[in-house]
């Protein structure tokens, strides 16, 4: 619930801060898999996540309600949930693949790749802001 709170409360430029609320999810996953610590920081860094996630889902709805035309929003709402259950599918079947020996390794690496796209994400912005790679 704080994640979707605090997503509602950005009302402008929502995408700027999509990769800001991609971290704690990224962070999360990540840390568990690298770090492997103990229940009670597990269950703080997913509360993290999950907040991120709410926030992102709030987003979500945001822009494509706020940009979509109405008559587009169906089709917009089946393709982005076909993308995320595509994501769902790939990793289950990838774990799966590996088997449960990997899980950790895994959640590695896809929380780090999360945390670095989201980085790239904000630095692209950043130098562009600044006028670009001259």
């Amino acid at each position: 619930m704080a994640g979707s709170w605090l997503g509602s409360r950005i009302t402008e430029k929502p995408l700027v801060y999509y990769p800001l609320v991609a971290l704690p999810i990224g962070l999360a996953i990540g840390a568990v898999g690298l770090l492997q610590p103990g229940f009670t920081t597990i269950m703080v860094l997913f509360a993290a996540g999950g907040v991120g996630n709410g926030a992102f889902n709030a987003l979500t709805n945001r822009v494509i309600l706020s940009s979509v035309p109405e008559h587009q929003q169906g089709r917009t709402w089946a393709g982005f949930r076909w993308i995320v259950y595509a994501c769902l599918l790939s990793g289950y079947a990838l774990g799966a693949a590996l088997g449960s020996q990997y899980a950790l390794h895994l959640m590695a690496y896809g929380g780090s790749a999360l945390v670095l796209c989201a980085l790239a994400n904000v630095l692209g912005r950043v130098v562009l802001a600044r006028g670009g790679c001259e």
